[in-house]
């Protein structure tokens, strides 16, 4: 069963995604497996990661766990939370809350949260995600009671994620 799917935001070797997945989960490093197609999969594997590397720009690793242990009680945000700390690096999780295809959640290397949304050209037309709207810093415990972010957005304030997320945010120049 799939667990989840992130976008990394550098490209993770193999043996310390393995280490970060291991830890996370409570398993041996040898319980997880990485593959790079779906074909490669086993089912009694108790975890695998497919890893796709894209083109090796910003968020282009892109992973998807699938595990066939119990997957974790904390759920899909405390452990993309957790690997984001681990793996020392930000991820960028699929807002399934919103109803919004280009709603996201960028999550920080101290695993706070972000909702943001990505510009949906550069993700349809090149399969990137390059470009992000700022919504609101939330946490793992109250993004499922917030309601849905303000969608009239002004335009001008789509651009790159700061470096440090956890910062406000300053506004993009304006044309």
């Amino acid at each position: 069963m799939i667990w989840f799917d992130a976008a990394l935001e550098q490209d993770v070797g193999a043996e310390p995604l393995r280490r970060g997945l291991s830890t996370l989960l409570e398993v041996n490093c040898d319980a997880v497996k990485l593959v790079h197609d779906i074909t490669e999969m086993r089912s009694d594997d108790p975890a695998t990661c497919l890893v796709d590397s894209r083109s090796g720009e910003a968020f282009s690793q892109i992973i998807s766990i699938y595990l066939t242990i119990p997957i974790p009680e904390r759920g899909i945000l405390d452990g993309a939370s957790r690997l984001a700390k681990l793996l020392q690096v930000r991820l960028l999780l699929a807002d399934d809350e919103s109803q919004d295809p280009y709603a996201f959640i960028l999550v920080s290397t101290a695993g706070s949260m972000t909702k943001v949304e990505v510009d949906a050209e550069e993700l349809d037309l090149n399969n990137r995600y390059t470009q992000w709207q700022f919504s609101q810093h939330v946490t793992a415990q109250s993004l499922a009671a917030r309601p849905e972010p303000d969608k009239s957005h002004q335009p001008g304030l789509v651009r790159r994620p700061d470096p440090d997320p956890d910062k406000p945010a300053a506004p993009a120049p304006r044309d």
